[in-house]
C-alpha cells in the first residue's frame, strides 16, 4: 500500500527527528499558499518506495487557523485520492484543541494511550471529543513485557500503581 504520513503537530513537530530529516519545506508551505493559482507541488520525502512523508516544515505562530483551513481540507481529500493510506500526526489529543478539529477532515482515529499513566476518564474524553464512531481503534504504548510461564506477562508500576495481564486473562486490580 502506499502510505503518506503528515506531520500534523504544529506546535512540536517531530516526524522529521524520527527520520533524521531537515524540516524546512512541507505542510506549512503547501497550507499558505493558494493552491489555486500557484504551483500544486507538495513538498513530500519519499523514505521508501511505500512510504511518502509531509513534514510540517516549520511551526506556525497560529496552528488552530491552519487546521481550520478549506486548503487543509482539499489537502486530505487530494492526498486519499493518490495514497491508499494517509496517516496524520497529532498532538496530545487530551490538551490541545487540534485533534477535534481534525476529526472533522478524517475518516478514522487511531488513539494512543500511554500504558498505565494515561488516566481512563481522560481517554473518554478525548473519546467523546473526537467521536466514538470516528475511533477505530487504540495503540498501548510503553507497556513493557516480559516472556515466562505460559504466556507473556504485562506489567508496570505507574499512575494507577501494579497492574498485569497474563496471556489471555487479565489479572485483578
Amino acid at each position: 500500500k502506499k502510505v503518506l504520513l503528515i506531520d500534523m503537530d504544529l506546535r512540536k513537530p517531530a516526524v522529521h527527528d524520527l527520520f533524521d530529516l531537515k524540516n524546512t519545506a512541507g505542510l506549512l508551505d503547501v497550507l499558505r499558499t493558494d493552491r489555486k493559482t500557484h504551483d500544486r507541488t507538495v513538498p513530500v520525502v519519499q523514505v521508501s518506495p511505500r512510504l511518502q512523508l509531509l513534514l510540517t516544515g516549520g511551526v506556525p505562530p497560529d496552528p488552530v487557523t491552519l487546521l481550520t483551513s478549506d486548503a487543509l481540507r482539499s489537502l486530505v481529500k487530494e492526498s486519499s485520492q493518490v495514497f491508499d493510506w494517509v496517516i496524520i500526526d497529532t498532538p496530545p489529543a487530551a490538551f490541545l484543541p487540534d485533534c477535534k478539529l481534525l476529526s472533522t477532515v478524517v475518516d478514522a482515529a487511531m488513539l494512543v494511550v500511554r500504558a498505565f499513566v494515561t488516566p481512563y476518564p481522560l481517554v473518554q474524553q478525548v473519546v467523546d471529543a473526537v467521536g466514538h464512531d470516528k475511533i477505530v481503534g487504540v495503540v498501548l504504548n510503553h507497556a513493557e513485557h516480559v516472556r515466562g510461564g505460559g504466556g507473556y506477562y504485562y506489567y508496570n508500576y505507574g499512575y494507577y500503581g501494579y497492574g498485569g495481564y497474563y496471556g489471555g486473562a487479565q489479572a485483578a486490580r
